[in-house]
């Protein structure tokens, strides 16, 4: 997926980066919501882009540095 993305990112925005709406819309379709709803918290130590769209109704403790 990443490699898939660079090129994206290359062709259309002449850059490489996974920071783009779309692949934060994918990532999260791409959850599993079965797994999630036996969790009673989501724990992201990094990588905003990969929670950023994920609606749901636990809640989300996000870790950067």
């Amino acid at each position: 997926m990443k490699i898939f993305m660079g090129i994206l990112s290359k062709i259309f925005f002449k850059n490489k980066s996974e920071h783009l709406i779309f692949y934060s819309k994918i990532l999260a379709k791409d959850i599993n919501h079965h797994l999630i709803n036996e969790v009673d918290i989501i724990f992201a130590p990094s990588g905003a882009v990969n929670i950023a769209y994920l609606k749901i109704k636990k809640p989300i403790i996000y870790l950067t540095d």
